[in-house]
């Protein structure tokens, strides 16, 4: 097959084209860049756009309180990675000391992680949900009205030191290094997100203005909020009949590297 050199007609032979006339020769089909899908470009893009605020909230964590609003989308998102990291980094934390109890028993070693991690997950956002919800009922109270969504950005845009953190804790975890500091680093992640940071929260918003009760009354009524909420939760977490989780074996390897 021929290819026209001047408008690209395909002919079989002949010296010439039979549609412009133009010499023929030992031509090859016009070169022609492979078309792109939207789909995949369009994830390209937003993929870049979600690095580039990832990467402003590690320099900047005071970017939601700056331009209120404008990071909603990119903050839930962040706050659904930090639940998939935490999740990760739970599971791992109770996946190790359970590989030999699922070994002897003959329990399916895959199975049991995915248990764990979906259990974990859903754990976890019920726990920031009931936190946020805390928050903004303090932020009610005060006068400031019930502040749910702009705490939920507020939480997601300071949430990017934490889902390195947990990452961290999970890779390391897996491969076996640093197991009691890993375990420490973990807790101390955790009760800094689900409790000093809501503090931090509710005040960086009620100072500013002039709320109606005092803001040590505040702190107070987030406080006896929270440990409702962490009292409720860790229920859940003891009781093994939630998700089946051998929690059992993980506290005795916590007590062993202790």
């Amino acid at each position: 097959m021929q290819y026209c050199s001047k408008c690209g007609n395909p002919q079989q032979s002949g010296a010439f084209c039979g549609k412009c006339g133009n010499p023929m020769g030992e031509q090859t089909a016009p070169n022609t860049p492979p078309q792109q899908n939207p789909q995949v470009e369009a994830l390209k893009q937003q993929s870049q756009v979600y690095f580039q605020f990832f990467m402003r909230v590690l320099k900047n964590p005071s970017l939601s309180f700056q331009e209120p609003g404008q990071h909603t989308k990119h903050s839930f998102l962040n706050l659904i990675v930090l639940f998939l990291s935490m999740a990760f980094a739970m599971t791992m934390l109770i996946y190790v000391p359970a590989s030999a109890y699922l070994a002897y028993v003959g329990e399916s070693k895959f199975a049991f992680f995915i248990k764990a991690f979906f259990v974990f997950l859903l754990l976890f956002a019920l726990l920031a949900a009931l936190v946020l919800v805390a928050v903004a009922f303090a932020t009610f109270v005060s006068g400031k009205g019930f502040q749910f969504k702009m705490m939920l950005e507020h939480v997601g845009s300071n949430a990017s030191y934490f889902i390195i953190t947990f990452l961290a804790i999970g890779l390391l975890r897996f491969i076996g290094l640093l197991p009691t500091f890993v375990t420490i680093v973990f807790v101390a992640a955790l009760a800094f997100l689900m409790y000093i940071l809501p503090f931090y929260l509710l005040n960086r918003t009620i100072l500013p203005s002039q709320p109606k009760l005092d803001p040590v009354i505040m702190n107070i009524i987030l406080m006896v909020t929270l440990w409702i909420v962490y009292y409720v939760f860790l229920l859940m977490l003891i009781d093994q009949s939630v998700a089946g989780i051998p929690i059992s074996d993980f506290l005795n390897e916590f007590n062993y590297m202790f």
